[in-house]
């Protein structure tokens, strides 16, 4: 039985507030309502895509999700996305959205690998004189090339990696994709490891924290039930 990380996308107005803090900009009741509109927008969009995608990058891999939750922030006005702790800017465009939710995902299972990425390897000493966007962008859209292929099918790919050329370090990391090959960039940059072995360690290992989630739960409410019958008893 596949299982893939819980993915939790949320407003947190104190995280917003908190970033925006050295700025000194103010967050309004307004902002908090776009805040939450967006990110039910942002699960509505990617929800029919998640099962599809998460395990497509890990099978494409041979790459695992350690994490069992994985928790998305949506904040306003930021100059970039990241991954750790993931976080996308509200923007109106819900096609540029959902795609840089699935890019930050890609990057977040890169990180969570971090002991299984050769970054040292042919082809990023190949590419070595590029920018630093380049070639952090190497891996993750060779990726994104199988995954999205898979997916999405070739034109949806094409028209995406078009769409980049708005940002023009990251566009080079498709052409280098485009030049040297998805297959031959993933199996340069993913130490060799079964990849269907991966998948079953990530499967026990999340069952074991959902059954210790549980068995907390469980532990939780037990401990809750005395208090509540003091409670109407007073």
């Amino acid at each position: 039985m596949y299982m893939q990380p819980k993915i939790i996308i949320e407003y947190v107005g104190t995280y917003d507030e908190a970033i925006h803090g050295v700025s000194g900009k103010r967050h309004t009741k307004l902002a908090h309502r776009g805040g939450q509109l967006f990110a039910r927008r942002l699960r509505k969009s990617v929800g029919p895509l998640l099962n599809k995608m998460l395990l497509a990058m890990e099978t494409e891999t041979g790459l695992i999700w350690k994490w069992p939750v994985i928790r998305c922030y949506v904040v306003h006005d930021i100059p970039f996305d990241f991954d750790n702790p993931m976080t996308i800017k509200v923007r109106k465009n819900m096609h540029d959205a959902t795609e840089t939710f699935f890019h930050e995902m890609v990057h977040q299972l890169e990180m969570q690998n971090k002991g299984t990425i050769r970054e040292r390897n042919n082809i990023s000493k190949k590419y070595s004189h590029m920018s630093k966007d380049a070639k952090d962008h190497i891996f993750a859209h060779a990726v994104l090339w199988k995954v999205y292929e898979k997916v999405y099918g070739r034109a949806k790919l094409k028209r995406i990696i078009n769409g980049y050329k708005l940002w023009p370090e990251h566009y080079k990391g498709w052409q280098i994709v485009k030049h040297e090959g998805a297959n031959r960039i993933i199996k340069e940059y993913v130490s060799p490891a079964p990849p269907l072995q991966n998948i079953q360690k990530a499967v026990e290992h999340r069952l074991a924290e959902n059954q210790m989630v549980k068995k907390k739960t469980k532990l939780q409410k037990e401990s809750e039930k005395p208090r509540k019958l003091f409670l109407k008893r007073k």
